[in-house]
C-alpha cells in the first residue's frame, strides 16, 4: 500500500472496498482521487453493490484538493461532442480449433518490462515554443499526430507546418475503399495509423499552407495538392496494429519507449473511456484534471467503457519508480492550448511534469494495457 493511500485511508476513513478500488486505480494524490470519482457517477448508483461512498467522499475531499483542481472543476465546461478519431483494430479471431498465439515478430518479446530504471527522455526546450494545433473537436487526431511526428524530425519544427488534413482525408479515403459500407459508417470518420502510414509511403504529404487545418471534412485534396505532396513520400516507418483475437503482447510500453529513444518521436493510439452515467463527452481525456494539468487518468474498469479512440504524438518520457509500469510518456496533443491550461505547474514537484499548455502525460501502465496502435517515422539519416 502506498504512503498516500495510508494517509487517505486515515483522513477519509476509507472502508475496505474503497481502499481496494483506489489501490487498483493507482491513486497517488487527492486531486487524482477527486478526478476519478467525478468521472464515475455510476458508483453512486451502485453504491450498495460496490460499497463505494462516492458522494460522501467527494464532499470530504472538498478541503483536500488543490485550489487549481477546484478551479478547473468549477469552471464552465461544455463536454465536447464524441469524435471517434483513432479507429480501433478490427477483430482477427483465429480459425476454429486453431491455438491462440502471440502475434508474430512482435518486437517486445524478451525485453525488460519495467521502465523505472530507464533514463529520462526530456522534451527539448526548443519544442515548447512550437505552437500547439487544434483539430477543432473533429475526428482528425491521426492526421494531426502524424504531421506533428514528421515536423519533429525537421531541424526547425516551427518553420513549416505539414498538412494534417491531407493525411487524414487520404487515410479516410483508403478506409472508404477497403471497408464494407456499414463498417465504414460505424467508424464515423475514424482513421488508423496504418492507413496514414500507407498515405505517407505512397502519396506523401504537403505543407499546411496548401491544405489547411480548417478545410471541410468532406473536401478532397485537388490535383495540385496531390502533386505537391508526392515528392515528400515517407517510406519505411515502424507500424504495429495490436489485433484483437490474440493475447495482448507483452512490453507495449517498452516498445514505445525504445522507439522514442531510437527515433525521437512516436505516435500512439488508445481508447477513450467514459463512465456509462457520465454526461456525453465527459471522458477520461476531458476530466477536470486533464483539462487543467494535462494528466490523463487511467481507466477504472469496470465501470468505465471504451467509447472512442485518440492518437497523440509522444515526445518525452519521465521515469517514475512509484508508477506501476515505471514512468510517464509526455505527448503533444492536438486540441489547442486551452487543454492542460495550467501547465506547466511549477509549484508541484510531483511527477509527471507536463511541460506546456496543450501538452500532456499518460502513464506507462495506461500505454501497456490499452495502446492499440503504434507508428514511428523512419530513423533520421546519420
Amino acid at each position: 500500500m502506498s504512503e498516500f493511500l495510508r494517509r487517505a485511508g486515515a483522513e477519509l476513513q476509507l472502508n475496505e472496498p474503497e481502499m481496494r478500488l483506489f489501490a487498483r486505480a493507482a491513486i497517488r494524490n487527492f486531486d487524482a482521487l477527486a478526478d476519478l470519482l467525478a468521472l464515475s457517477p455510476s458508483l453512486s448508483r451502485e453504491m450498495a453493490n460496490h460499497g463505494i461512498r462516492r458522494d460522501a467522499l467527494l464532499r470530504r475531499l472538498e478541503g483536500l484538493v488543490s485550489p487549481a483542481y477546484r478551479e478547473a472543476r468549477d469552471a464552465p465546461f461544455v463536454p465536447p461532442p464524441p469524435a471517434p478519431g483513432a479507429a480501433e483494430p478490427a477483430p482477427r479471431p483465429p480459425a476454429p480449433g486453431a491455438p491462440i498465439l502471440q502475434p508474430p515478430r512482435w518486437p517486445g518479446l524478451g525485453l525488460v518490462p519495467g521502465l523505472a530504471d530507464d533514463a529520462e527522455v526530456p522534451v527539448p526546450e526548443s519544442l515548447l515554443d512550437w505552437p500547439v494545433r487544434n483539430q477543432q473537436l473533429r475526428p482528425t487526431c491521426v492526421g494531426f499526430a502524424v504531421a506533428s511526428a514528421l515536423e519533429r524530425g525537421r531541424a526547425a519544427p516551427a518553420a513549416e507546418k505539414l498538412s494534417a488534413m491531407f493525411v487524414y482525408q487520404r487515410a479516410l479515403a483508403r478506409r472508404r475503399d477497403t471497408l464494407a459500407p456499414e463498417a465504414f459508417a460505424a467508424e464515423a470518420g475514424g482513421t488508423k495509423l496504418g492507413d496514414a502510414a500507407q498515405v505517407l509511403a505512397q502519396e506523401g504529404i504537403c505543407g499546411e499552407a496548401l491544405w489547411e487545418d480548417d478545410v471541410p471534412l468532406e473536401a478532397e485534396p485537388p490535383p495540385p495538392v496531390l502533386a505537391a505532396a508526392a515528392p515528400n513520400r515517407v517510406p519505411g516507418g515502424f507500424h504495429w496494429d495490436i489485433p484483437f483475437g490474440t493475447p495482448r503482447p507483452p512490453n507495449v510500453a517498452r516498445v514505445v519507449l525504445d522507439l522514442l529513444v531510437d527515433r525521437g518521436v512516436v505516435v500512439i493510439a488508445l481508447p477513450v473511456f467514459k463512465d456509462p452515467d457520465a454526461p456525453e463527452g465527459l471522458t477520461n481525456w476531458w476530466s477536470p484534471r486533464a483539462r487543467r494539468h494535462g494528466i490523463v487518468p487511467d481507466p477504472l474498469l469496470p465501470p468505465w467503457e471504451k467509447v472512442a479512440g485518440h492518437a497523440v504524438c509522444v515526445l518525452g518520457f519521465q521515469p517514475d519508480a512509484a508508477e506501476a509500469q515505471g514512468g510517464w510518456f509526455i505527448f503533444r496533443n492536438s486540441v489547442g492550448a486551452d487543454w492542460a491550461s495550467g501547465a506547466p505547474n511549477r509549484l508541484s514537484h510531483d511527477l509527471p511534469r507536463v511541460p506546456a499548455r496543450g501538452w500532456g502525460a499518460i502513464s506507462a501502465r495506461h500505454v501497456e494495457g490499452f495502446c492499440w496502435e503504434i507508428w514511428a517515422p523512419p530513423r533520421a539519416p546519420g
